[in-house]
Parts: structure tokens; sequence; C-alpha cells
């Protein structure tokens, strides 16, 4: 993948975990939140706004399926 495509991949499968924890009810445990944030943060930094959003909107609309695909691909 070129360098674009792979700084886009971590918000994007960030927006599908999150999606399909909703899904199924199983939030994020408190244990777990600051590392979380941390890393959403380092993921941000490396696109512009509007691309690290329509990443987190692309995998917010992955089925597992999807999300799967795409993390092995």
């Amino acid at each position: 993948p070129t360098d674009s495509e792979a700084r886009m991949q971590a918000p994007r499968l960030f927006g599908a975990a999150e999606a399909l924890r909703e899904a199924i009810g199983a939030p994020l445990p408190p244990n777990e939140q600051e590392e979380y944030r941390r890393n959403i943060d380092r993921a941000r930094e490396m696109l512009e706004v509007e691309a690290f959003a329509s990443a987190w909107k692309e995998g917010r609309a992955m089925t597992l399926e999807q999300a799967i695909d795409y993390a092995l691909g």
C-alpha cells in the first residue's frame, strides 16, 4: 500500500471496531481506554482532519467480515 493508504488503515480499523463494539453492546473496558485514546491521537496526528474523519466513517460502515478482510489485506 501507499504511505497515504497505510496512514488511513488505523482510523478505518478503529472506526470499524468502535461500530462493532456498539453493535454488540461491548464498550471498551475502562483499563484500556487511556491506551486507546493515545493510539487514536497518534493516528489523528498522521492525517489531515478531513482525511481522518473520512477514514473513521468508512471504518464505521464496514461489516465485521469487511473489517477482517481489510485488516488482513
